[in-house]
């Protein structure tokens, strides 16, 4: 079995902080907030499907959603 490594950035930083003595400048500055995300993963069987089938396939209106949901939260 392969190890698969998925890295998911929210924010950048910003470029150049301190390589020359100034730091960024405020309008490129990225402010820590909180924020939170979810996805979700579909298995796939090998051989049956091919990248491109995969990257277009429709997804019903009903499987994305824009609620906000925790398994952490109490």
């Amino acid at each position: 079995m392969d190890d698969i490594t998925l890295n998911l950035d929210h924010q950048l930083l910003g470029l150049g902080s301190n390589s020359w003595g100034s730091e960024v400048l405020d309008s490129w500055r990225v402010w820590f907030r909180d924020f939170s995300y979810g996805f979700t993963l579909l298995p796939v069987s090998g051989g049956e499907a091919t990248a491109q089938s995969l990257a277009s396939y429709e997804f019903g209106a009903g499987f994305f959603s824009t609620n906000l949901h925790s398994e952490n939260k109490q």
